[in-house]
């Protein structure tokens, strides 16, 4: 915890903002880049959502909601090393054995990824010639359809993954068709909505899945790098182009525009809590409620609690933070305890994702779950759990089981 002491014993946010991308790149040469340890893909996204605020406060952007102080990065820092610590370095071995996993998903799970694919393009349709200007005034109409489509990419790229892992151990190659029929209704439905979470999710299961199957090399992700960044900072000048026809034509330099919005929540929220001094505003009862918030749908989310208690009224949402809800629920040991959970959340998921497909691509979409999670709450990695990825494998199962029952002939 040498960093950790570093942070605490100066102010310089420099010095505070190469200390946490240090500890990050310590973790991600342990597990010798291999994507699919979470030393690789947590450690890279939890990095880019903790610093991207001290950088705009450091770089001097104007209209930061908050104030920086050295307890955001001591805080963060904590949570980073705590989640990593329960996870631990061991990896696991990357190989499915294809003797066990040898299934077929079956004619009446393709005819449920078909039918999500046609409504998805019917939204983008309906969307093209509607007068919505992006997901604040979609949501804001209060369309119970529209809303209840917005849900079917998150249904859908869990189904997707099946699908593309299901061929891969069946055939030995990879569904390209699949991919790019889902990535470019996702990336439709993305460009009218403004929910860039949608072609996101779909982009890193595509990205480490591939690299998983050994189509891409590790080489080949150094090159990636500066597409990804260019595809973040062209998605969000062009997010609602389709929709609106406006293009964000802002002056900032790459890395303001870089670091604005997608990775300055996080860090900005949970700055905002400490600075208002709302540390124990919640209890450790918190986390029973997310627990039943995934079965009750009136109970409210530590989510809504920030953005009534600070922004009440506001149209822009700013999502919350994960770490911040162990802050304002307990402290400094309340972000102990909620790292835990999430380090242990992963570690399982980890441990077993080569036990079958169903695992595989459970992990897999988890990856994805837990790193927008990261500027949301806990709430939201529980109720993916269930009502994303359980009830997907749920319902595919199903399908499977029956598909399999033989009809019984009646000898006359």
């Amino acid at each position: 915890m040498a960093i950790e002491v570093l942070i605490m014993s100066t102010d310089g946010i420099l010095i505070h903002i190469l200390g946490l991308v240090a500890f990050s790149a310590v973790a991600i040469i342990m597990s010798d880049l291999d994507l699919m340890h979470p030393y690789t893909w947590f450690s890279a996204f939890f990095c880019l959502y903790s610093i991207g605020f001290p950088i705009l406060t450091y770089l001097g952007k104007e209209n930061l909601r908050a104030a920086y102080s050295k307890e955001l990065m001591v805080i963060q820092l904590l949570a980073f090393f705590v989640i990593l610590f329960c996870i631990g370095p061991q990896k696991n071995t990357n190989e499915l054995i294809r003797e066990k996993h040898n299934i077929n998903l079956g004619i009446f799970n393709k005819i449920l990824y078909a039918g999500m694919i046609f409504i998805l393009l019917g939204a983008i349709l309906f969307l093209g010639r509607s007068d919505f200007a992006g997901k604040a005034s979609i949501y804001a109409s209060g369309n119970l359809i529209l809303l209840a489509v917005f849900r079917i990419p998150l249904i859908l790229t869990m189904l997707y993954t099946l699908l593309i892992v299901s061929a891969w151990i069946n055939t030995n190659k990879i569904s390209f068709i699949t991919l790019i029929i889902t990535g470019l209704s996702l990336l439709g439905i993305t460009m009218y909505s403004g929910e860039r979470d949608f072609i996101f999710r779909f982009l890193i299961i595509s990205v480490i899945f591939l690299c998983f199957t050994g189509k891409l090399k590790k080489k080949h992700l150094i090159m990636l790098v500066p597409l990804a960044i260019g595809i973040l900072i062209l998605s969000d000048k062009y997010k609602y182009f389709l929709s609106t026809g406006v293009i964000n034509n802002s002056t900032e330099n790459i890395i303001l525009r870089l670091f604005s919005g997608e990775f300055e929540s996080a860090g900005t929220n949970l700055q905002v809590v400490i600075n208002s001094g709302m540390k124990y505003s919640l209890g450790f009862e918190r986390y029973v409620s997310d627990v039943l918030s995934i079965f009750i749908p009136n109970i409210s989310s530590v989510t809504s609690w920030f953005t009534n208690t600070f922004y009440l009224g506001n149209t822009v949402q700013y999502g919350f933070t994960l770490i911040g809800e162990g802050y304002v629920t307990g402290g400094i040991v309340g972000v102990i305890l909620i790292s835990c959970i999430v380090g242990f959340i992963i570690k399982i998921f980890y441990r077993n994702f080569n036990r079958s497909i169903y695992w595989f691509s459970a992990y897999l979409y988890l990856i994805t779950v837990i790193i927008y999670s990261i500027r949301m709450d806990l709430g939201t990695i529980l109720a993916a759990i269930v009502k994303q990825i359980g009830l997907v494998l749920f319902i595919v199962v199903m399908i499977e089981q029956i598909s399999k029952i033989k009809p019984v002939r009646l000898k006359i």
